[in-house]
């Protein structure tokens, strides 16, 4: 005895369970995506900012001279090295990249230095100054935000950076 089989293939009430579950799943995980994407963002953009922190911090003990990271009062995402002996944050004193001194192509005419991935930084205590002993006087925190999120980096007067939620 043999059974006679229907016409090979899905049915569409399968390929319709099957469209559901897709859309079901996509609802799901692009929020869960969008929110990784920008989570990294905001990560790297303050990692950028640790890296400077620490550039300055080198060029101060290097230089052994004190050196001034100021970030742009606009609130925006720009932020320069400012080297002097005496005060690195008064506007008479060099930027880093002037004089052949730096290497990065992102610093413009006037020494700002962009951040990538279009975060915005502030902070509300006075700009951090490295002495030629590595030090930060006086020790601050500056906040990085992107797309209402925030992440802070905090310089210790011992001139310890590091980034916290």
């Amino acid at each position: 005895m043999t059974t006679k089989a229907g016409p090979p293939g899905a049915g569409l009430t399968e390929l319709l369970v099957s469209a559901a579950i897709v859309g079901i799943v996509t609802a799901v995980s692009v929020p869960v995506f969008y929110s990784y994407v920008h989570g990294g963002a905001l990560k790297a953009g303050a990692e950028e900012l640790v890296g400077l922190m620490n550039l300055a911090r080198s060029v101060a003990i290097k230089d052994n001279t004190r050196v001034c990271v100021k970030r742009d009062r606009a609130g925006s995402n720009r932020v320069r090295l400012l080297i002097a002996h005496a005060d690195p944050c008064a506007a008479a004193a060099s930027f880093y990249g002037a004089h052949g001194r730096g290497f990065d192509s992102r610093i413009d005419a006037g020494g700002w230095i962009t951040l990538q991935n279009n975060v915005t930084v502030t902070a509300a205590s006075a700009d951090v100054v490295f002495t030629a002993l590595g030090a930060a006087v006086p020790g601050g925190t500056y906040t990085v935000s992107k797309n209402a999120r925030t992440l802070s980096v905090v310089v210790a007067p011992t001139g310890r950076v590091s980034i916290t939620p």
